[in-house]
């Protein structure tokens, strides 16, 4: 069967699904598209917009100056810094005094 056909008859038994198995995509004036989506592609599409708000939070945090820079040497020093040296750390370079 070639890609052409398959499509074909996908095409041909989603339009003989019943309506309420059909969850509307988009709609404008002139046609509704409708699609079949398995579980695995809710799950990724689901997962990518909570990564997309991730990104979205962290740009704006950017924006209002709410990051803190660390050179490469103070990074690697922090693997063998006990957690609590390291949020000290942190702070006094979120005041300025480091």
């Amino acid at each position: 069967m070639t890609e052409t056909t398959a499509k074909h008859y996908s095409l041909c038994l989603i339009d003989r699904l019943p309506e309420k198995f059909l969850p509307d995509i988009a709609t404008t004036l002139e046609s509704t598209v409708r699609m079949v989506v398995g579980e695995k592609e809710i799950e990724k599409a689901r997962q990518n917009a909570e990564y997309l708000e991730k990104l979205e939070q962290s740009g704006q945090q950017i924006k209002e100056g709410k990051t803190i820079t660390f050179t490469i040497e103070e990074l690697e020093s922090f693997e063998t810094m006990p957690p609590t040296e390291v949020e000290a750390f942190a702070e006094k370079r979120k005041k300025g005094l480091v």
